[in-house]
């Protein structure tokens, strides 16, 4: 994984520049071209994906090389122009031009920055996880592991101005993973470590002219780093994303292991760092990205169903994962956000959950009364089970995953986790558990603090994606990592 350690501020400008014309080789032109509200559209060619477009206004001229069916009004300001197509058929080859037809674009969407609200507006970025536009500081804020956004744009570069709090501090420094047109997996893309508050950061560079995609991830959690998008600038357009209605959609639920903690140490006593620490590697991401899945994190270390050790191990009705999953996001105070989610923004087909071991790791359990520990098993139950079924409410077509092991086999959590799910069966039967081996079960190392290392998360992304895979239709379409990697 490449990483880049970011101090100045600069950008570089690129002016478009045009695309060489060839003349037509073959016997036929694209053919019932039509353009409506701004879509281009024509017949497809059995050997042809892209099409080059020749529009002219005036004096001016643009060329530009596209799918059989694109939304000019990203790339065209309003006016009339004359436009003629060709089909390139690969190896430099081309069909003739077409008959020249005369369009009109009307609602141009035309722009090369993205500032303020149009940071959250979907007709422009895909978000992904859970985001938070701040008004007052016209930012796009991300807080939790692996949340992010994918940009198209029609040019060569992009740049983006991050902000970002902790950047002082080495231990807790944000960094982030960009990659460019998918050619990679999130985790191998290029890592940015951010060392000032605010930086401009270029992200894409001297890139051939034309469709571009990139992709934005967080790699840490919420309570090492906030960071947030302040202006994303390419040289050309900034274009609708695309998305796939289709696509698995998982949201994760957890606490430390759920955000990658300490994964990349390499002792178990060595303390968890931002540095050490890469959500990109996590079960979570690793399964999501295993299953060509959109994936959500919504974790925090040390908290838990009913108390946690950022709690104390006192129980709290407020400072719990349950609670927290009803607002936008917990910062790095650890202190929930005063801004309820709308569920309905992210409706995923599966709901993973990986809770309970802060729930008894956290202090005093081990020395409450038999009786108290008790009323305490009694109470995790029915808080676990009372976030099962409120899942069940906010999307009653979701099935559920309980996930435990992973960090530590403690038979306490295991067998109250699966009381649990057998009483919010009564009510709602697409419940499963899985248990997840840890590292001394698996013979591997452990990561921080006796967090489970890569190796160990690679293995559970394994299971997990299997274990989706043999519950649902969807299918494993990428392999997992190797334990070198």
């Amino acid at each position: 994984m490449r990483k880049i350690l970011v101090f100045l501020l600069f950008g570089v400008l690129i002016v478009l520049s045009a695309c060489n014309k060839s003349s037509g080789i073959s016997d036929f032109s694209p053919q019932n071209i039509v353009v409506s509200s701004g879509v281009f559209q024509c017949d497809t060619y059995e050997n042809s994906d892209f099409y080059e477009l020749d529009l002219s206004t005036g004096d001016q001229n643009y060329q530009y090389v596209l799918p059989n069916s694109y939304d000019l009004n990203y790339l065209l300001e309003n006016g009339t122009y004359t436009l003629q197509t060709r089909a390139i058929l690969g190896d430099e080859q081309y069909s003739d031009y077409s008959t020249p037809l005369s369009i009109t674009i009307t609602d141009s969407l035309k722009t090369d920055v993205l500032a303020e609200e149009d940071l959250s507006n979907n007709q422009y970025i895909e978000l992904h996880g859970r985001s938070l536009y701040d008004s007052p500081s016209k930012t796009q804020m991300f807080y939790y592991t692996a949340s992010g956004f994918d940009v198209e744009f029609y040019g060569t570069s992009l740049n983006l101005i991050i902000v970002s709090d902790n950047a002082t501090n080495p231990a807790k420094q944000a960094h982030i993973g960009v990659v460019i047109d998918h050619e990679v997996a999130p985790y191998d893309g290029t890592t940015y470590v951010l060392s000032q508050s605010e930086i401009l950061l270029t992200v894409a560079d001297e890139l051939e002219e034309g469709l571009h995609t990139v992709s934005f991830y967080k790699i840490n959690e919420s309570l090492d780093n906030n960071i947030g998008i302040k202006r994303i600038k390419t040289d050309g357009s900034i274009v609708g994303p695309s998305t796939d209605e289709s696509q698995l959609k998982i949201q994760y639920i957890g606490a430390s292991t759920t955000t990658g903690y300490g994964n990349m140490a390499t002792s178990a006593t060595a303390g968890k760092t931002s540095e050490n620490s890469n959500g990109l590697l996590a079960f979570t991401s690793l399964s999501a990205y295993m299953l060509n899945a959109e994936w959500s994190i919504t974790s925090a270390s040390g908290w838990g169903i009913s108390r946690g050790w950022n709690t104390g191990g006192s129980v709290s009705e407020t400072l719990n994962m349950p609670n927290a999953f009803d607002y936008t996001a917990i910062n790095s105070s650890g202190q929930i956000l005063d801004s309820l989610w709308d569920q309905s923004i992210y409706q995923p087909d599966i709901y993973v959950l990986n809770l309970g071991s802060n729930d008894y790791n956290a202090s005093n359990y081990v020395s409450m009364s038999e009786t108290q520990q008790a009323a305490f098993d009694t109470l995790f139950v029915s808080d676990m089970k009372a976030f099962m079924l409120k899942l069940h409410e906010y999307n009653p077509d979701a099935i559920i995953i309980v996930t435990y092991g992973i960090l530590s086999n403690l038979p306490v959590v295991k067998n109250l986790t699966l009381q649990a799910i057998e009483e919010a069966k009564l009510t709602f039967t697409e419940i499963y558990s899985l248990e997840l081996k840890n590292g001394t079960e698996l013979g591997y190392p452990y990561g921080a603090n006796y967090h489970p290392s890569v190796a160990t998360h690679i293995a559970g992304a394994q299971d997990l994606s299997e274990f989706i895979a043999s519950i649902t239709d969807y299918t494993i379409v990428h392999d997992t990592i190797n334990v070198e990697s």
